[in-house]
């Protein structure tokens, strides 16, 4: 092996070029022979995440907020983190909300932050159907424009 990481990042590399095309037809090919045991490991992860009223269902929806405030990586970074929107919310406040908005009586519930300038706190913030919240969402960026 090469003692200097440079070199022996460049022999890889100029290696990988070369056998570029037969490494990628390997990867197609496995990912079609396996394609529908990635299909049923990820949906089976998914439905487990999204078994509405649950504790892990809270704990994913909590997750996934703070992800959004958090993080420069995420996908809606400046639209919460880029805004200086913030969670102040707990597992509690999650499962609070729930209840005081009948949550279960939803079929596709989602948190809705009232005010959209505001961060999500327990005041802020209700679960409603998904397409009620996707409505107002489009309704606001049309009022935007």
């Amino acid at each position: 092996m090469y003692k200097d990481k440079e070199k022996e990042r460049e022999r890889q590399r100029k290696k990988y070029l070369r056998h570029k095309d037969k490494i990628n037809e390997r990867q197609r090919a496995r990912y079609a022979k396996n394609t529908e045991k990635l299909k049923a490991s990820f949906q089976k992860y998914f439905l487990s995440c999204k078994q509405v009223g649950t504790e892990t269902y809270f704990k994913y929806v909590l997750r996934r907020i703070k992800a959004r405030c958090s993080s420069k990586s995420s996908k809606s970074w400046e639209y919460y983190f880029g805004k200086g929107i913030k969670c102040h919310l707990t597992l509690n406040d999650i499962k609070r909300l729930w209840v005081r908005d009948h949550g279960a009586e939803l079929k596709r519930p989602t948190v809705d932050r009232i005010n959209s300038d505001q961060d999500y706190s327990f005041e802020n913030c209700r679960f409603v159907e998904f397409t009620e919240n996707c409505s107002t969402y489009h309704k606001r960026k049309a009022v935007l424009k």
